[in-house]
């Protein structure tokens, strides 16, 4: 089967049952710290893909990704163990990805990066950082920009 398939089959059951848990903000935050260490640290997804780890060993190096191991939520922590016991851990890269993409779109959250030449103002920064690019309210909650300078 796509991997892509499978990953957001598994995502939409974590988005799911993280809403069902009045969990999911912060399960979007812990699914963004395993993005970013996978993408920080290449060795990670070799490292599962060890034959010799363990699946407790493997449920601990995907919980310390997703963040503090004490702070994991619950829903986290289950889902990290849902996902070594099938057999499923070296996809957790792209099951992090798509419950993003999948919370962002619910959410009606718009991500985008900005490049300007000149160094940016405090004033015009806030501006363009509170600005919406549709009128209706309900078309986008939050739009989130990084600012970088040339």
């Amino acid at each position: 089967m796509d991997l892509g398939i499978i990953s957001m089959r598994y995502a939409k059951a974590l988005l799911k049952f993280a809403a069902e848990h009045k969990e999911e903000e912060r399960v979007y935050a812990e699914m963004g710290n395993v993005t970013a260490a996978f993408a920080k640290v290449e060795a990670l997804q070799h490292a599962l893909l060890n034959p010799v780890l363990t699946d407790a060993q493997r449920e601990q190096l995907l919980a310390t990704a997703a963040g503090a191991e004490k702070d994991l939520t619950a829903t986290t922590r289950r889902f990290i163990h849902l996902v070594v016991t099938k057999g499923r851990a070296d996809m957790m890269q792209l099951i992090a990805r798509s419950y993003g993409t999948l919370y962002r779109r619910e959410r009606h959250i718009i991500e985008g990066s900005l490049t300007v030449p000149v160094s940016l103002t405090p004033e015009l920064t806030e501006r363009l950082r509170s600005t919406r690019s549709c009128s209706a309210a309900s078309c986008c909650n939050t739009i989130r920009i990084a600012l970088m300078q040339a």
